[in-house]
């Protein structure tokens, strides 16, 4: 795999049974078939320009008073330590 085309919805089925976790491939496939939507609706987006589509969030981002970001892989500044 090269990993240039996404799973077929077939492959994932397949998967599934190899791994022995077929209980997980409804879910699997609900959500190949959301990020392909979500994809084809961002290339569709994206087809009239990134300048257009960043206008298209400045009133958001302008009505926002408070933005706040979730990682769950780094450790915010205030909790972190020096090594010692």
């Amino acid at each position: 795999m090269t990993g240039r085309t996404p799973p077929s919805l077939a492959d994932v089925v397949i998967w599934c049974r190899i791994c022995q976790a077929e209980d997980e491939t409804e879910d699997l496939l609900a959500q190949a078939q959301t990020v392909d939507s979500m994809y084809v609706e961002w290339r569709r987006r994206e087809r009239t320009g990134l300048r257009r589509l960043q206008d298209s969030y400045t009133a958001k981002f302008e009505r926002t008073s408070r933005f706040r970001l979730y990682s769950s892989d780094v450790i915010p500044g205030f909790l972190q330590t020096t090594e010692g």
